[in-house]
Parts: structure tokens; C-alpha cells; sequence
């Protein structure tokens, strides 16, 4: 633990600006601290890297992190994470937080190599994006691992959205592999029914497909909203934000929309 002390102080001396280093909590075998820095050549972008320093694991596995920048999209922070991540694993044995932060700081036009990450030439070229809906889940936890895990095996990124009484998944990948994944989804038991048997996916609606030149997501995750404006929010946020109109909106909002077409032909 002292180690990470000494690491942490040694950091905290470097990053000595307003605002660019805070201490959130020190426990008997951990540290959580971030640090707000600014890229070079992105004088307007400042990013806020937030750490968790485990003394039982780090430095033989890298600490965990999170990224957090108001001036990017949260797909976009991802796919810093994702750079950072590699980085870190290349330095694993050895304290490793100052070359993170050295790293992203020196990522010179931010935005650009943002684009260079995300499409990376013919190792991400032509894939695929589907728009999934479920009608509900009884056995939802068991389900959503089942999901997590075929997306795992299948190399498919994206989310598993839940909001209220809407089921999303979002899937981004090779056509193949999305196809495969909802060959899985209708025809393995994935939930119950109402009698507590096992039952396959017979309610799954694919409410949209598109290619795509880049992957728009960095891994999968599952989002849990609390409300339709959280949900509203994060897609409009997101690399998917030109679908919402046209995709999620008439299902989020199906009087709305109505209304809307009604006012369009008056």
C-alpha cells in the first residue's frame, strides 16, 4: 500500500494545476483519485480519467478506470478507454498510471485519432448494425449473462438497453456473427414462461440493419435507465444518434409521433 501511496503523491505532484488532480478516497488497500487534463493541440477538451488502485492486484493487473469528457460522445470515450486499456496492459509488472496519462496527453488532434482508432483500415471494414427488441424478460438476469456471453463468443459489440418496459439491443459486428446471434436468440431456451418453463425467444423484432465502414462501439455493455429522457439522452449522445428519429423515437414515443405526422399533413 505504501507503494501506491508514493506513486499516487508522485502524480499529484505532477498534475499540480487547478483542478487537475483530486484525491476521492484512501482505504486500507485502495486509492480512487482522477486527474483532468487537456490532449495537446485540444486546448477546449478536457478529459477526466477517475482510478481505482486495488494494492492486491495493481501493478500485475492494470487499475481500473473510467473516462469521463463533456466534449465527447460516450461512444468516443470508449474508444479512449480501449486505447488507454491497451496501453496499460503492455505495461503490467510495473507502476503504470503516469504513462496512461502521459499517453493520452500527448494524443495530438484528438478527434482525428479518435477516427483513426475507430476505423483502423481493413481490420474493421464492413460491418454490420442491427437494432434488436425484446417484449420482456422473467428470468432477467440469467438472460442478460446468456446475452453478454454469446456476444462475448461471437465478437459483437454494442449494448443490451433496458428503460421502463423497453428491451433494446444494439449489436455492431460482422453480418455473420449478428446473424448467428439471433439464429441463438429464437431458437435456444433463453427465458420461462409464465408456467416457470423454459421457453425460446419468440417476441424478438429486429427494427433495423445497416452496414457500416467502423465499428461504432469498443465492447458491450448493458445500460439500465431509470426514465425516457436518460434513455433519449444516451442515444443522441451515441454514434447511433441518427437512428433516433426514425428507429427509437416512434416506439418511445408512439403518441408523440403521431401527433407529430397529424401536424405534417395539416
Amino acid at each position: 500500500m505504501d507503494e501506491l501511496i508514493d506513486e499516487v503523491e508522485a502524480i499529484e505532484a505532477i498534475y499540480c494545476g487547478p483542478g487537475e488532480f483530486q484525491r476521492h478516497s484512501t482505504g486500507e488497500d485502495s486509492l480512487v483519485f482522477s486527474v483532468t487534463i487537456n490532449p495537446l493541440d485540444d486546448s477546449d477538451i478536457k478529459i477526466t480519467i477517475t482510478f481505482t488502485l486495488a494494492s492486491e492486484t495493481y501493478p500485475s493487473i492494470p487499475p481500473q478506470f473510467s473516462i469521463k469528457c463533456c466534449s465527447l460522445t460516450r461512444s468516443e470515450c470508449e474508444r479512449v478507454k480501449k486505447f488507454l486499456t491497451e496501453i496499460a496492459e503492455d505495461h503490467k509488472g510495473t507502476p503504470m498510471v503516469l504513462e496512461i496519462l502521459t499517453q493520452l496527453q500527448q494524443m495530438s488532434d484528438i478527434k482525428n485519432s479518435l477516427e483513426s482508432i475507430k476505423c483502423n483500415d481493413e481490420e474493421i471494414k464492413d460491418k454490420s448494425l442491427y437494432i434488436l427488441q425484446l417484449d420482456h424478460m422473467r428470468l432477467k438476469n440469467r438472460y442478460k449473462k446468456t446475452i453478454q456471453s454469446w456476444c462475448n463468443e461471437l465478437n459483437l459489440v454494442g449494448c443490451l438497453i433496458f428503460c421502463l418496459k423497453w428491451i433494446f439491443i444494439i449489436l455492431n459486428g460482422e453480418e455473420v456473427d449478428i446473424k448467428t446471434y439471433i439464429q441463438r436468440n429464437k431458437t435456444q431456451c433463453v427465458d420461462v414462461d409464465s408456467a416457470g418453463r423454459p421457453c425460446k425467444e419468440r417476441l424478438l423484432s429486429i427494427l433495423h440493419n445497416e452496414k457500416q465502414n467502423c465499428l461504432l462501439f469498443s465492447e458491450f455493455n448493458v445500460y439500465e435507465f431509470s426514465t425516457l429522457e436518460e434513455l433519449r439522452s444516451f442515444i443522441v449522445e451515441s454514434d447511433v444518434s441518427h437512428l433516433f428519429v426514425n428507429i427509437f423515437k416512434p416506439k418511445l414515443y408512439p403518441t408523440a409521433c403521431g401527433i407529430d405526422e397529424i401536424m405534417s399533413k395539416s
